[in-house]
């Protein structure tokens, strides 16, 4: 798989020198590309191409292939997710010079359905092709050649489409894909140490797309959306990096954890519903900055000699921390930056002011605690 923006040579689907392929009545073009950043925070994934699409991709134009017609619901999609993209508007975020978004399908060909003698890329053709064993095979195809093995940098995948029976046939096949296949709820899921998420596709045809954007509990494709945000809040991986060793999930001895004249021990703290690796955080930074105050049981935050305020959030399995909005050196660890007036975990404002509502911050998801001092080290004199 490759993850440069432009077309990809993949015909494996196809006859040798054939386009388009019949079975029955589907229609599989060969178009395959992808959109955006070689190096993704998030990866969209829509279903197949549409008719707009194909229409784009038939013309040359391949900057305006993707999602062609429907740019701005996607922005709003990616809004409602709260997906930064990093500055960018969605047709920068789009092109080669892309940063944060990457963007490519399920079905990475052009697949069409014959209904009433016209070809049709829409209506019922998402759910449909969920549960056909042709198309479903097509899916895995693109699966097993295209989402194994994602860059290191994706940690979110957006998959564009919200019926239920699209997402049960979408579950099931990833399940099977996948070894670390875990549900989060009836939206998500985590596969590949990454959260996979199923959000509302911005296609005109799609009647449900308002309610999903403004709905609320009372409405389903509101709760769709509510459930999609709380397992992006939730996230309790992040992807493996190469030459980096993985946190260990078995709790430390007590030895092996860091000790600081100054601290309480995580085991006396309100802290200790928090995983191993959790712990063995907080101990590390315990031992290197100050406390600014007990902390809750959900985030403990921390001042620097020069006053810069750093939280740890302890309602995840993984190490998350905030910093204020500084400029890092890059090879660090991945982040995510938080605009002043963009939600954030509610605890942040009353243990780590700085990094809280009304302040830009920074959130690290950290592989481990060699990536944990290293963040620790720069932080310290920024």
């Amino acid at each position: 798989m490759t993850f440069d923006h432009g077309w990809q040579p993949c015909r494996v689907c196809q006859a040798p020198g054939q386009d388009v392929r019949v079975e029955g009545e589907w229609h599989l073009r060969a178009n395959p590309g992808y959109w955006g950043s070689n190096s993704p925070r998030v990866l969209v994934l829509g279903f197949s191409k549409g008719a707009n699409q194909i229409a784009a991709a038939e013309s040359g134009a391949f900057d305006s292939v993707a999602f062609a017609g429907m740019r701005g619901r996607l922005q709003q999609v990616l809004e409602a997710l709260e997906i930064d993209l990093e500055g960018q508007t969605i047709d920068q975020a789009l092109s080669a010079r892309g940063r944060a978004l990457g963007a490519a399908s399920l079905i990475r060909c052009g697949l069409s359905m014959m209904k009433d003698g016209k070809l049709t890329t829409s209506g019922t053709i998402m759910p449909k092709a969920a549960n056909n064993p042709f198309t479903r095979g097509l899916m895995a195809t693109c699966v097993s050649r295209h989402l194994h093995g994602l860059p290191s940098s994706v940690a979110t995948v957006v998959l564009l489409g919200t019926t239920d029976a699209y997402i049960t046939g979408v579950k099931a096949l990833l399940r099977d894909q996948f070894p670390d296949y875990s549900d989060i709820n009836d939206v998500a899921f985590t596969a590949q140490a990454r959260t996979w998420v199923f959000a509302a596709h911005p296609s005109p045809a799609n009647g449900e797309f308002k309610n999903w954007l403004t709905g609320d509990r009372s409405s389903a494709s509101g709760r769709k959306r509510i459930s999609a945000l709380q397992a992006l809040e939730k996230k309790v991986a992040t992807p493996p990096r190469n030459n980096v060793t993985m946190i260990r999930t078995a709790p430390p001895s007590a030895a092996a954890l860091p000790q600081s004249a100054n601290k309480t021990s995580p085991a006396q703290c309100p802290n200790a519903a928090a995983s191993a690796s959790v712990r063995q955080a907080e101990s590390l930074i315990a031992s290197r900055f100050e406390r600014i105050k007990r902390g809750s049981k959900k985030v403990v935050g921390f001042q620097t000699k020069l006053g810069r305020h750093l939280a740890l959030q302890l309602d995840v399995q993984s190490i998350n921390v905030w910093t204020e909005d500084l400029n890092a050196p890059s090879q660090i660890a991945p982040y995510e930056r938080y605009a002043s007036g963009r939600p954030r975990h509610s605890n942040l404002a009353s243990q780590a002011p700085r990094v809280g509502s009304g302040n830009a911050a920074r959130l690290w998801r950290l592989n481990d605690t060699a990536q944990l001092e290293a963040l620790m080290a720069w932080y310290a004199s920024a």
